[in-house]
């Protein structure tokens, strides 16, 4: 079994199905963006809080991240997307992607802030 193929068993037995929301422009007629929010897909993911909250430093900004989540590389996530669990509904707690933290040849984690759903 390879590294891969670990990751993905465990997260077979411990994660749980999400879908990723990417902010992507529509456009109307008169060539008016409109940001709207986009399934990229569906992934097996373990969503895990962080104790207390984590401030991290990146480029000079804060970052506040509540959450690490991993998934099995390859995963297509970057930052500002959003993680929705499996039976989300519009207005429920979804995951906003603030840092790519860490990508090997097993998984992908990120962190990211709770953030109250968006309804759409």
């Amino acid at each position: 079994m390879t590294v891969a193929q670990d990751t993905t068993a465990i997260l077979a037995v411990w994660g749980q199905t999400v879908t990723i929301m990417r902010k992507v422009p529509t456009f109307s007629d008169s060539g008016s963006p409109t940001p709207a929010w986009t399934s990229q897909g569906t992934a097996v993911a373990d969503i895990q809080p962080i104790g207390g909250d984590e401030q991290r430093v990146d480029l000079g900004e804060k970052v506040k991240t509540t959450h690490k989540i991993e998934f099995p590389n390859g995963t297509a996530i970057q930052g500002g997307d959003r993680v929705r669990p499996a039976g989300w509904a519009a207005g429920d707690d979804e995951y906003e992607v603030r840092i790519l933290s860490e990508q090997t040849p097993s998984h992908v984690r990120v962190e990211a802030e709770k953030v109250r759903g968006h309804g759409g």
